[in-house]
């Protein structure tokens, strides 16, 4: 079921100006891939440039992706209603899905990764580098 939401709302969630600043910095930055925003109750919406706490996403947290960087775009120009759908991923999240996605990374990923059998002719910068993103991740 699709819901609409009103000029009205939009304004009230833009005027909490922690919400301004991460949408400001969702449309404009350059290398910002990933945005998240989570609402959690009634009709309060709550925006995050990073992941919330898992104690703030109560059932469910929308993830907006942006598919390129703007200096990847076209144009090289801002988000707008023009391109915003070949340019941005929504995706739906849950608390159990985080968890699971973590325990994946931490028992599968992370001894896959970190075994050295697997870094033969890795030089050490490379694995640091590997590493050091996989734990960012």
């Amino acid at each position: 079921m699709r819901k609409t939401i009103t000029d009205e709302q939009i304004e009230k969630i833009k005027s909490v100006e922690e919400n301004e600043s991460a949408l400001k910095n969702f449309c404009s930055d350059q290398e910002f891939f990933m945005f998240l925003f989570a609402v959690p109750s009634g009709s309060n919406v709550q925006f995050f440039t990073t992941p919330p706490h898992p104690d703030k996403i109560k059932k469910k947290c929308v993830m907006i992706i942006r598919a390129r960087s703007k200096k990847e775009l076209p144009s090289g120009g801002e988000l707008d209603m023009t391109n915003i759908s070949n340019e941005v991923i929504f995706s739906e999240i849950n608390k159990p899905i985080l968890d699971n996605l973590h325990g994946i990374c931490h028992d599968v990923y992370m001894p896959i990764l970190g075994n050295p059998l697997n870094m033969i002719g890795w030089s050490d910068l490379v694995s640091q580098d590997l590493m050091d993103r996989f734990h960012t991740f």
